[in-house]
């Protein structure tokens, strides 16, 4: 992490197992109507999700303090998102008001959507 605070606040990640394993049971589970995934669809989907990870490098996510906005600046197109924001996948959701917490202790305005 660097630039805590400031208008070009960063933060420098790469994909975990824990990672893996949170996204393959989510994505094969609840995102499915389903009440969970079986094993033997956790692993193909975990191994896949580490290999396509390690091929892309690690994530970039980047907050401006003095304006109230966080994103991942490599996406195309940059997905740069406004505070506050709601608890919604299409936002970053709870992950991205936890980074931003963490990258801009010291902002003062409203971080969470009302939602």
């Amino acid at each position: 992490m660097e630039g805590l605070d400031t208008s070009r606040a960063r933060a420098v990640a790469e994909y975990t197992l824990p990672d893996a394993i949170s996204y393959c049971h989510y994505q094969l589970g609840r995102a499915a109507g389903k009440p969970g995934p079986s094993r033997s669809r956790i692993e193909p989907c975990v191994r896949d999700f580490l290999r396509d990870a390690g091929r892309k490098g690690p994530v970039t996510a980047e907050a401006n303090c003095k304006v109230g906005s966080i994103g991942i600046p490599d996406l195309k197109p940059a997905n740069m998102q406004k505070l506050p924001l709601d608890n919604s996948c299409a936002e970053g959701g709870e992950q991205a008001v936890k980074l931003f917490e963490v990258l801009c202790p010291g902002y003062e305005g409203q971080i969470r959507g009302s939602h």
